[in-house]
């Protein structure tokens, strides 16, 4: 930081302190906002959890829009080595169903859904009555997909 980056913030601070405020940045919206000394911890507490929520939020929406959901296995490959994401997949629980598709695909099983869809029909990759429907993911250069390049 420059000197005169310096003497700009430390003003800032001197004329927050004159006006018995605080100077709050959200790092999710960038937003500055100048708070009153005097309830200040109620005011901090109030934006920690709409910080929380707009965070949840957005991670929702971006994770839905990043799954898929397919029924035959064919689909479910084909998903997989399209565009980084999640693939949603009747499962039948086998644990050596599961070790195929890994040793097939790459993918393995991120996690079940809570309040998944109700799983009807059969295994995605071994027809059998399926248990779970579970979302799938291939992890690369061991992390999972993050949404980033």
């Amino acid at each position: 930081m420059g000197n005169a980056r310096r003497a700009a913030a430390a003003r800032d601070r001197a004329q927050d302190i004159e006006k018995s405020q605080v100077l709050l940045a959200r790092r999710d919206t960038r937003e500055k906002l100048g708070v009153p000394i005097d309830g200040l911890a109620a005011r901090v507490v109030e934006l920690l959890n709409d910080i929380q929520r707009t965070l949840l939020e957005r991670a929702v929406a971006f994770r839905d829009e990043h799954t898929q959901q397919a029924d035959t296995y064919d689909a479910f490959k084909q998903m997989l080595e399209g565009r980084p994401g999640f693939v949603l997949a009747p499962w039948c629980g086998s644990a050596a169903c599961e070790a195929q598709i890994k040793t097939d695909t790459q993918a393995t099983i991120r996690n079940i859904p809570m309040n998944p869809p109700k799983a009807e029909g059969s295994c995605v990759r071994c027809d059998s009555p399926a248990e779970f429907v579970v979302r799938f993911e291939i992890v690369l250069v061991g992390r999972p997909f993050q949404g980033r390049p």
